[in-house]
């Protein structure tokens, strides 16, 4: 419990610079504030509870319990209320990326990033209609696949996409192409993404060398026409230079997949009131910052 008291106030003092430096103006016909919300979020997510439970007085502690914003009025949001604001409010959703920036920019800032997925798997029996069935870690499961940009030396999360376990992870990192940071400069990624138009979108459209690590099977690229971007990489890729950098670099990976389902972060699975794309995106969503404020307080430590 003490836990997740010191990281609720942590993460509740970053919450409140944000809002002080953006001027953040909840809207004026709602009862709670913006910042209430995410906080009711984020007490629920840190102890793997559901929304509907941080919505009981009994279950905060007097002093961390957010205070009614005039006599006579709740404290604490309803159920409905939590759902309707954190799906339609965009409000809400600006400062929930508002806050994700702010904790992002604790953390170191590459030119270097790594794009892969993470499954996120249900039970098959679930009759969750927005999950797919996928291939996640060699096996075949019923989800969600979390696709994400990492930095490759921080570990920092510079973008997400959640979607069905059956969103195939080059459709993917097409989507995520855009969202890259300005500064970025090269992009490592296994063989799944090995393919020529994502070359040339990342190339043409961001001005970013994609480098994904061929097949070891694989002998050539074949005679068929090739992206410019894909062939000037091609000697360095196949080199074991770039192969043992590469390999060495998406370490990275693994340590942030390892740090994502610790029980400090808790997101090695989904819970079960975590179901439909809405709410496991949410659920992602607060979990993710959750991780961030993780690395920046590990980071701090490592560095005094």
């Amino acid at each position: 419990m003490e836990r997740e008291r010191d990281r609720y106030q942590r993460m509740r003092a970053s919450l409140r610079a944000v809002t002080m430096e953006q001027q953040q103006h909840s809207n004026p016909r709602c009862t709670h504030s913006d910042s209430t919300i995410l906080l009711v979020a984020l007490w629920a997510a840190l102890h793997e509870r559901p929304i509907s439970w941080a919505t009981v007085s009994s279950n905060w502690p007097g002093d961390l319990r957010p205070r009614p914003p005039a006599p006579g009025q709740p404290g604490l949001p309803s159920q409905s209320c939590m759902s309707r604001r954190l799906r339609f409010d965009q409000s809400v959703l600006e400062l929930l990326d508002a806050w994700q920036a702010a904790l992002r920019q604790q953390l170191g800032n590459s030119d270097v990033k790594l794009i892969d997925g993470r499954g996120l798997v249900i039970g098959g029996c679930s009759k969750d209609r927005d999950a797919g069935f996928g291939y996640t870690a060699g096996t075949k499961a019923k989800g969600y696949k979390l696709h994400w940009i990492i930095d490759a030396f921080s570990g920092a999360i510079d973008g997400w996409l959640l979607a069905p376990m059956n969103y195939s992870e080059p459709e993917a990192a097409r989507c995520l192409i855009p969202h890259l940071p300005a500064h970025t400069r090269y992009v490592g990624l296994d063989n799944n993404y090995d393919r020529n138009d994502l070359y040339e979108q990342a190339g043409v459209e961001q001005g970013v060398q994609w480098m994904a690590m061929p097949r070891r099977n694989a002998k050539g690229l074949g005679h068929r026409q090739h992206s410019d971007w894909r062939l000037a990489v091609q000697p360095w890729l196949r080199s074991e230079q770039g192969r043992g950098t590469l390999k060495k670099v998406r370490v990275t990976i693994e340590q942030v997949n390892g740090r994502l389902g610790c029980s400090e972060v808790g997101l090695n699975h989904l819970p079960h009131h975590a179901r439909r794309l809405h709410r496991v995106t949410l659920w992602v969503a607060v979990k993710i910052l959750i991780l961030t404020d993780l690395q920046a307080v590990t980071g701090r430590r490592a560095c005094a």
